[in-house]
């Protein structure tokens, strides 16, 4: 690095019922101690009686301690309360309470809205599906609006309006509800957070509901028990101020496809989580038999009964065994105390395994969200996590991008597509292991990737046989600037966007759940092909999705300084050889513990950070140095990063030859990353770059 940079120590750079309203009475006594009928008691319709709302707050699961505030016509507090742990809650709104009501539950980061419109005591559930519904009723589709809207629109809550919306939501839903036996209301209905009738339906349910401007894009899928590996998933998608919606196909929602008869889901994955939290909470010497070291095994009953068979090593997930700095690799680590919660049924895999998602939180507050592959033990009615049983590293996710061009801010720009992220294995030599991987898209597409010397990761091949820049298959993109005429394809020739592009409709069509097909081609040819089958939690956003998103980013103290550390060569080199006073790290820090990156309210903090540059360069031409990535993984509470050099294979020369964890002298850094995934596993990327486009 130059000088500079070192000096100012900057280096590169997610209750129970409600009151009844009681009219009739009883009386005992003789007859002739009854009053005349003529003055029974009656209730005085001058007297104006207390209205009380109550309900259950869940998503299958109850939501226990979220906060539940009610907001009258004028955009008032009327109640502010908690959930108990079964999901139920209770509102005393006095005697004059001014209807219409929004109802917002919130819990950490999670937020689900219902509303009722009636002044007087009843059921109101707050779901999934009240908050779909509150979608379609808001002004611009996004269901936390409705608060703003009953200060300005109270008619948007009125009576006529919210049942229209519900029996929307209720037609299409038909077929499902007709196989489990529930008609109930989803706002007045009673249920239980227990898995059957409405509860179930909420089990098998994933509402997706994504802001785009205007309105929102909603999309409802049902958690079916697929045919096989490519089996279209069960799924309706509309818009938030559509009139009508599809029903369900009735073929697609029978009691065999569903495959859960009897089984309380929610409950089982509750389970699941809770006695991963218990695991994690034993002292490191307890869970393990030899700490992080190489060859220590899991020993405490309350981890080893996670498994099949309290056997941790038949799991497998993505070529990953359990053991130090591999699957579990926490359970090995010197923690106390990491929760794991927010645990989510997602779908079926053929064999019956169960795809669940899960929130963990550190004790130190880091949090990510991640899912895992269990399956159902018989003889104990619970959980044990097996994983995909995949041998090789790969995933695919939705992948969306905002992309900083920091010294040529008029090309910066905006993607979304999907990350189709292969692991590039070497075997003992440091040889690639794969000659290529063929990807089979959900619509029949073939794509190849193959290796590169300095990336981690297989690189999608573009259309002319040239390698791209990345894994990523971009659906549609635009530049930030609306008054540019030209696309960033046309500039950016190292992304690859499928031709012709998606347009948002294209996209909004594209199912949750999409199934990729990866066959991995050795470069040992002896050696058989291997398929592995991945289905997405979410499909891509659409550009107005991506651009109504919050991104983190750089500091502006940051910001600035890359902006001059890059001015000669718009790129961040290591003028220095390695080895000296300040070793040749990419160091995102600045002088005096200052944050080098902020996450602005409504962005995921990051939970890696990479950075991307090429080695020195051949025969001093530039550009010549092969392209290479480096990766940390950071905690959701960090805003710094130390980056140290890892190299990737024999024709990696971006690192040292003999101090191997620092950068070579005349390699550089032209981008920095920040990257995090949502609960729904979108990925998130901030890019950072200081190149310049012509």
């Amino acid at each position: 690095m130059t000088h500079a940079l070192k000096r100012h120590a900057l280096a590169l750079a997610v209750a129970g019922t409600g009151l009844a309203m009681l009219a009739g009475c009883g009386g005992g006594g003789g007859t002739d101690a009854a009053p005349p009928v003529t003055q029974a008691a009656a209730p005085d319709a001058s007297v104006a009686l207390p209205v009380s709302l109550s309900g259950t707050v869940a998503s299958g699961a109850p939501l226990a301690g979220a906060t539940l505030k009610v907001y009258d016509a004028t955009g008032a507090l009327v109640c502010d309360t908690s959930t108990a742990t079964d999901g139920s809650y209770a509102c005393d709104l006095g005697t004059s309470p001014a209807a219409p009501f929004v109802l917002v539950a919130t819990r950490d980061d999670e937020r689900l809205v219902s509303m009722f419109a009636g002044a007087r005591s009843s059921t109101v559930n707050v779901t999934p599906l009240t908050n779909l519904i509150a979608a379609t009723l808001s002004s611009n589709g996004d269901p936390g609006q409705l608060v703003a809207d009953l200060k300005t629109q109270p008619g948007r809550v009125d009576a006529t309006r919210v049942q229209a919306a519900v029996d929307r939501v209720m037609t299409a839903l038909k077929p499902l509800l007709d196989t489990l036996g529930t008609s109930a209301d989803p706002i007045t209905g009673r249920f239980a957070a227990d898995g059957t009738g409405h509860d179930q339906l909420l089990d098998l349910l994933q509402v997706s509901i994504r802001p785009a401007g205007a309105q929102s894009n909603i999309e409802i899928t049902v958690r079916t028990l697929p045919q096989s590996e490519g089996a279209a998933p069960v799924s309706v998608a509309f818009r938030s101020a559509d009139t009508a919606v599809a029903a369900l196909p009735a073929s697609a929602v029978s009691s065999a496809s569903l495959g859960v008869s009897g089984i309380n889901v929610a409950q089982l994955v509750a389970d699941l989580t809770a006695r991963m939290t218990a695991c994690y909470a034993l002292p490191r010497a307890e869970r393990v038999t030899d700490g992080s070291n190489p060859g220590s095994t899991v020993k405490a009953p309350a981890c080893r009964s996670l498994f099949p068979g309290d056997d941790p090593s038949t799991f497998l997930s993505n070529g990953a065994r359990v053991g130090p700095g591999a699957a579990f690799g926490g359970m090995f680590g010197d923690s106390v105390g990491t929760v794991f919660d927010r645990g989510l049924f997602e779908f079926r895999r053929v064999n019956g395994d169960y795809v669940v998602s899960y929130r963990w939180t550190a004790a130190s507050g880091a949090t990510d969200n991640d899912s895992i592959v269990a399956t159902l033990d018989a003889a104990t009615s619970r959980l044990r996590v097996t994983g995909n049983g995949y041998a090789y590293d790969a995933r695919v996710r939705a992948f969306a991008q905002n992309r900083d061009l920091l010294n040529a801010p008029g090309f910066s720009s905006i993607s979304t597509g999907y990350n189709v992220w292969i692991a590039n294995r070497v075997d003992g030599s440091g040889n690639p292991v794969f000659a290529k991987v063929v990807v089979t898209t959900p619509r029949g597409n073939l794509l190849t990737y193959r290796p590169t010397a300095g990336l981690g990761w297989l690189a999608l091949q573009k259309a002319d046989g040239t390698l791209s820049g990345g894994p990523v298959l971009r659906l549609a993109g635009r530049w930030v600037d609306p008054s540019r005429t030209d696309h960033p394809r046309d500039k950016e020739t190292g992304m690859v966007f499928v031709s012709p592009e998606f347009d948002d409709a294209a996209i909004r069509a594209i199912p949750d759940q999409s199934v990729w097909r990866l066959e991995f081609f050795h470069a040992d040819p002896s050696v058989p092909n291997v398929v592995q089958t991945y289905r997405t939690l979410s499909r891509a956003l659409t550009l107005d999705e991506v651009a109504a998103s919050t991104f983190a980013t750089l500091t502006p103290a940051a910001r600035a300084g890359v902006i001059a550390e890059s001015a000669t060569y718009n790129a961040l080199v290591w003028t220095d050889p390695a080895g000296g006073a300040e070793p040749n790290h990419a160091t995102l820090s600045l002088e005096g513990g200052q944050d080098f990156w902020r996450v602005p309210s409504g962005a995921l903090a990051p939970t890696s950070v990479s950075v991307f540059g090429r080695a020195p360069r051949i025969n001093n031409v530039p550009g010549s140095g092969a392209a290479y990535s480096d990766s940390i993984n950071v905690s959701t509470l960090s805003r710094q990063a130390l980056i140290r050099c890892s190299r990737q294979s024999n024709a990696d020369l971006h690192c040292d030859p003999t101090l191997r964890d620092q950068y070579a002298r005349g390699s550089s850094i032209n981008s920095i990353e920040l990257w995090a995934r949502s609960a729904r596993q979108v990925e998130f990327s901030s890019i950072v770059a200081t190149y310049v486009l012509q």
